[in-house]
């Protein structure tokens, strides 16, 4: 994993490390693809954001411990949070519906919020939302300053657009 961090660090720019990050994930990921691909048309969502999610969340559970993160708030493979009425197993199409519709739910809050935001700012804006609340965004320009890692909404919306090229 050090390897991969300073190959990331040593890349021009977040988006080329982002890609970097998630491609080891790939495998992972595509194990749920179906269900991906199933609960995101039904919700219409784009099935890459959940991709880009997953990959940064949970690396495709790799980095959970019975589908909780370190600090037992987050559940799953989008890591929803305790607040949401988990559904188990962590990994299944039950599991993603009811996160996807978290984050639907996430879209429209930050829309009411922000109505004047592009709907790129939006979707950044309800990425962190999901895990951060409404509350903890405040303005476009320091989104990612408000996220975990100071790059959150970056950070997924550049793996989406790593997935979304490998056909998701």
């Amino acid at each position: 994993m050090l390897a991969l961090i300073l190959i990331c660090l040593a890349a021009s720019n977040g988006v080329q490390a982002s890609h970097k990050m998630a491609e080891p994930d790939m495998d992972e990921v595509n194990k749920y693809k179906p269900k991906i691909k199933k609960v995101t048309e039904n919700l219409s969502m784009g099935p890459s954001v959940l991709a880009g999610m997953i990959s940064r969340d949970s690396q495709g559970v790799k980095q959970l411990d019975d589908g909780w993160n370190k600090d037992k708030s987050g559940y799953g493979l989008m890591q929803a949070g305790k607040q949401n009425d988990l559904v188990e197993p962590r990994d299944s199409e039950d599991h993603l519906d009811k996160a996807t519709k978290v984050l639907t739910g996430r879209i429209h809050e930050i829309k009411k919020k922000f109505p004047s935001w592009t709907a790129k700012q939006q979707l950044n804006g309800a990425v962190v939302n999901y895990h951060m609340g409404t509350n903890n965004v405040s303005r476009f320009n320091y989104i990612n300053a408000d996220s975990p890692r100071d790059d959150y909404a970056a950070d997924v919306i550049a793996r989406a657009r790593y997935y979304k090229r490998k056909r998701y």
